[in-house]
């Protein structure tokens, strides 16, 4: 789980509804976006399906950044494959 305030770490679902699961310690999450609920506020985070999944959007949105630097704009979301390949393109080492 991405958490705003503390991070990543991994959580423990303990139960899985139609439209919800239920993480241990009492967040629940929307299955559909993996948004945890806040309540009455925003999102207090998001979830990933593994650690592999959560690695490459970690990855992606690495070099996102590293490719804006470059050349002042970017994508907001993006494979690491195609921004890789989008560097290529531009002539841009990442």
């Amino acid at each position: 789980m991405r958490d705003h305030a503390r991070g990543s770490r991994e959580v423990v679902v303990e139960k899985v509804g139609r439209k919800w699961a239920t993480l241990i310690g009492g967040y629940r999450v929307a299955l559909g976006t993996l948004h945890v609920d806040g309540g009455e506020y925003s999102s207090l985070g998001m979830l990933w399906r593994s650690r592999a999944e959560y690695e490459a959007h970690a990855e992606s949105n690495r070099l996102i950044w590293r490719l804006r630097d470059r050349i002042g704009y970017g994508p907001t979301k993006a494979t690491a494959d195609n921004i890789y390949y989008a560097a290529k393109i531009l002539g841009i080492e990442l």
